[in-house]
């Protein structure tokens, strides 16, 4: 939502490139961990548009890696199936409290977003989100310095990590916009 504010408010200035960064790769989690926690509560006050619930999910995904999977399968339709998939995700893990590593959870979100659901669960069995997942995290930890969710990355690499006010997005933007002039 804040990304989506500041792409509105600088126009073409500013367009956004989502990158896969998988988070767990593990078994489930029991419960959330205090930086989860943490985490919700900042990007809880930095969203008001969003019913961020803080109760744990009954089952805590054990790993990002299926839903990045599912918006890199839905990207394959397209950058407007994709926002959809996206923003579709964030609420089903946010909002509902869902486990987005559930088959059961994508199968549902996918049902939401309108998309080609034949092309989408083949495109997730054949391993091709997967690979296009695997690829742009190996590019981000070649070409990137930093880490968090979300990680915004500005030109010449300048990263700003974690949920983070607007007005440090506009501030970083602002800073780079003078030095180009």
């Amino acid at each position: 939502m804040r990304l989506e504010d500041i792409r509105k408010e600088f126009g073409g200035q500013v367009t956004l490139s989502w990158r896969s960064m998988p988070l767990r790769l593990g078994e489930t989690l029991a419960r959330p961990s205090r930086h989860s926690i943490e985490g919700r509560m900042r990007a809880r006050a930095e969203e008001p548009r969003i019913a961020f619930s803080l109760e744990p999910p009954a089952e805590y995904p054990a790993s990002s890696l299926p839903a990045l999977q599912a918006g890199k399968c839905a990207q394959m339709q397209g950058e407007d199936v994709f926002e959809r998939m996206h923003k579709a995700l964030f609420r089903a893990y946010f909002e509902q409290g869902q486990n987005i590593a559930s088959r059961e959870v994508l199968e549902q979100v996918a049902r939401e977003v309108d998309l080609d659901e034949a092309r989408f669960w083949a495109d997730m069995d054949s391993g091709q989100g997967r690979a296009a997942v695997a690829t742009e995290f190996r590019e981000f930890l070649r070409d990137f310095n930093g880490f968090g969710i979300p990680l915004a990355v500005f030109p010449d690499g300048y990263p700003l990590q974690g949920a983070v006010p607007t007005a440090y997005y506009r501030q970083v933007i602002e800073t780079l916009r003078r030095a180009q002039a």
